[in-house]
């Protein structure tokens, strides 16, 4: 009896299973690659496999016909299975042999992988004769390869890369593949990146595959007791269910991180106390002496492949604790999450992103409920009537008999973050425990307070937070102040006392006014006249990108401004500007006919289609003229309202009179008029959403008729219900789910939709993705002679 016959009756020996998967990786990584024509596969490659029986005999149906003995049994060694059968004796073929033999063949360039991460790969198709193909022919792929990196994936210890192939103690499954993320297609309405399918060189090894798979076609039966084996070996290696699914680790870093950032990574690392990196560069026959000079003469594909020698944990501790001094800068408000890799990975959709927070695992709304009770189960265990008395006492205030019971009611019904700051921020063993669940060092905020904790408790789990505005918030804070401090003066003029604390308090709120009017005005001007489906845009806002075509806007107008930097511009200029664009959309709304899209800019669904059930509401290049009749007059109003109520009410004399020392101060009454029209007007321009604020999804109910009610919620802002259906499609409008600012006072056409943006942040991750997706430009989206009217 073979060894592998009788160790069927004893399959769940680790050795034999790791054996087994080890030939499984090893065959991936050789069918899983790029070869030139004719490639001929060095002959040892037969000595080193051995094959079962039935390995044997396809194999030799498999040469003959140009096919070598040696391409044959390679081509048996890379299909493994015929039906139940193993064709492979794993104990008995030389694995690491095999190995060294692939490493070989990648250092030789011989056996080539992609570069995927980043922005390379996407690039370099962009530019490219097939852009928009998903299939390249032969020549096409190989000049694309010679472009890019060589390719770094790991399956379980084996990690591919420009070091050949080498092994990692911790072990993965970042798996090759020929078939990768590389392009938009040219419809502005489809947002998925599509896969090219890269084409291999012909050979033996091919052929004999063929030959092979066609003698076992009618073979589906599986031997259960190797399957069930295999998973459990796999699920001690790779928890299935694990919170920290890793497989789209490469993408995060390369798509959410500068190169210099990356490298920064790797130094802290092979510098860290107790790390094993300089040994295993040595094993490498790498000489490190400084860690900053070692890691700056890298290219990136080495970096990463060193990088995966290091466990998960250890990367992820070190990307927070970068982030938490400042190494990294992540601006408050940005979430980073992988744009080459759109599609969260492993059971629970895991996807890896980066805030100022840190870095997180998180696997969506849903599933963080049932990690916030595990943990919470396991910082307060039922079995321990010590830790349930302290559950109980600290949700002394919620309905239930027990500690279960009231449990059960703050998580179904209390804010995740309430719960958070109840049960896991002012308990130390609970603290502890938590960030130890969630991979973060327990040691690393101990001097911050229970709101701070829980804030990166809960963000950690999965859990979105609301994101107020600052700047609007301290400007009604400092506005109620003054009001208050007015109200209890006598009328007239003011006394030496009385204005010196004026002019202290009215310095910092007209300055944090101007600020606000900047931001409101720039937003404005940028998503009501802007073309966002120029370029296959989606409908996205940042501060630099508003502030550049209002820039371009500012260019084209009369105005008594000096100087189109809004930066420097003062509370007058600011007047003059929102007075100038209520001019503006009035002049455009007369003519809107002259800013028709053309209808060969329209998405295909609509330009070919012409009894669409749906609606394409975009259909000018100026969104404001795509609003209701209603909107658009409301809309107007409002900005014309802020040049014309601070003039009335001499909001500028009043902050000439405080900020400047002259002698001429407006008395207390003018001085309460001016506040009160400010607060009226930033009142107004954020409740009707023209200030932008972030709104996240807070609640969604449905009926059996397929209907939807969405509840959008800000800090600042008024409660906005979206409906669903609501007959629009191809709106490029942000997902429900993500951070979006949305112009309250405004509805598309005949709907009750508003226009939604989502919210970018500034920063060289926006930066690195400002032209993503790239298409092909849209010709002719509008008239020429629209530009009379601009």
């Amino acid at each position: 009896m073979s060894s592998v016959a009788a160790a069927s009756d004893e399959v769940t020996e680790d050795a034999l299973v790791e054996a087994l998967l080890r030939c499984y990786y090893l065959a991936d990584f050789l069918s899983e690659c790029f070869v030139e024509d004719k490639y001929k596969p060095p002959p040892s490659i037969a000595t080193l496999i051995t094959l079962t029986s039935k390995g044997k005999t396809l194999a030799s149906h498999g040469k003959g016909d140009g096919v070598s003995p040696f391409e044959a049994h390679l081509a048996t060694f890379l299909t493994m299975w015929a039906g139940d059968e193993l064709l492979v004796d794993p104990e008995k073929t030389q694995l690491d042999g095999v190995r060294d033999l692939i490493s070989g063949e990648i250092k030789r360039g011989k056996i080539k992988y992609p570069w995927i991460y980043g922005r390379t790969l996407y690039d370099a198709i962009a530019e490219s004769t097939f852009h928009g193909d998903p299939h390249p022919s032969y020549e096409e792929t190989f000049q694309l390869l010679e472009k890019l990196h060589s390719g770094v994936f790991q399956l379980g210890p084996y990690v591919c890369g420009p070091y050949g192939l080498i092994e990692s103690d911790h072990w993965r499954l970042i798996s090759p593949n020929l078939v990768v993320p590389g392009f938009h297609c040219d419809e502005v309405d489809c947002h998925r990146v599509h896969g090219v399918h890269l084409t291999p060189g012909e050979n033996g090894v091919t052929k004999a595959r063929s030959v092979i798979r066609r003698r076992i076609a009618k073979l589906h039966t599986q031997d259960v007791k190797y399957t069930d084996a295999v998973v459990r070996f796999q699920a001690k290696k790779n928890p299935p269910f694990s919170w920290a699914d890793s497989r789209s680790l490469p993408f995060f870093l390369f798509d959410c991180f500068d190169d210099s950032d990356i490298r920064a990574l790797l130094v802290r690392l092979m510098n860290g106390p107790g790390s094993k990196l300089r040994n295993r560069c040595s094993e490498l026959e790498l000489t490190v002496q400084s860690a900053e000079k070692f890691a700056a003469s890298l290219s990136n594909a080495e970096v990463l492949q060193i990088l995966l020698l290091v466990s998960d944990n250890d990367i992820h501790r070190t990307l927070n604790e970068m982030i938490w001094a400042g190494q990294v800068q992540v601006p408050e408000g940005e979430i980073r999450t992988t744009k080459i890799l759109n599609a969260g990975t492993g059971p629970f959709g895991v996807r890896m992103e980066a805030s100022h927070l840190g870095v997180r695992y998180t696997p969506g709304a849903a599933l963080a409920q049932i990690r916030m009770r595990g943990i919470i189960d396991h910082c307060y265990p039922i079995n321990n009537s010590e830790r349930q008395e302290r559950l109980k006492w600290l949700l002394r205030e919620i309905d239930g008999e027990s500690p279960a019971g009231k449990l059960e009611h703050a998580l179904t019904n209390e804010d995740p973050l309430s719960t958070t700051k109840r049960l896991l921020a002012p308990d130390e063993q609970a603290y502890r425990i938590t960030l130890r669940e969630l991979s973060i060092p327990d040691d690393a905020h101990l001097n911050s307070s229970d709101d701070e904790i829980a804030r990166l408790i809960s963000w950690h789990i999965g859990f979105t937070l609301a994101e107020g505005s600052t700047e609007l918030s301290k400007l009604l804070h400092d506005l109620a102040t003054l009001k208050r401090i007015i109200r209890g003066l006598p009328e007239g003029s003011l006394g030496p006392a009385a204005l010196s604390q004026i002019r202290q308090l009215s310095s910092d709120l007209f300055v944090n006014l101007e600020e606000v009017l900047k931001h409101a005005v720039t937003f404005i001007c940028y998503t009501l006249l802007h073309d966002h489906f120029e370029n296959g845009y989606r409908l996205e806002y940042s501060r630099n990108r508003a502030s550049e075509f209002f820039t371009i806007w500012l260019k084209k107008q009369s105005m008594k401004a000096s100087g189109v930097n809004i930066d420097k511009f003062a509370l007058g200029d600011l007047m003059e500007c929102f007075g100038t664009l209520g001019k503006h959309l009035v002049k455009i709304g007369d003519k809107p006919e002259v800013f028709l899209r053309s209808k060969d800019s329209l998405p295909r669904s609509f330009r070919l289609v012409d009894d669409n059930p749906f609606n394409f509401p975009f259909r000018h290049t100026h969104p404001f003229l795509d609003l209701d009749q209603r909107s658009r007059e409301h809309l107007v109003r409002l900005v014309a309202a802020v040049a014309s109520s601070f003039s009335s009410d001499k909001v500028l004399e009043v902050r000439n009179g405080l900020m400047h020392h002259t002698p001429n101060v407006p008395d207390s009454t003018i001085i309460g008029d001016a506040l009160n029209s400010v607060e009226a007007r930033i009142t107004e321009l954020a409740s009707n959403g023209l200030y932008p604020l972030v709104y996240r999804i807070a609640s969604s109910e449905s009926d059996s008729y397929g209907r939807r009610r969405v509840l959008l919620t800000s800090a600042d802002g008024p409660e906005v219900t979206l409906v669903r259906p609501n007959g629009l499609d191809r709106t490029g409008f942000p997902r429900l789910a993500s951070a979006q600012s949305v112009i309250v006072g405004s509805r598309l056409g005949n709907t009750g939709e508003p226009l939604r943006f989502t919210w970018k942040v500034d920063s060289t991750y926006q930066n690195r993705w400002n032209d993503f997706p790239k298409r092909p430009p849209v010709k002719n989206a509008g008239l020429q002679s629209a530009d009379a009217l601009e």
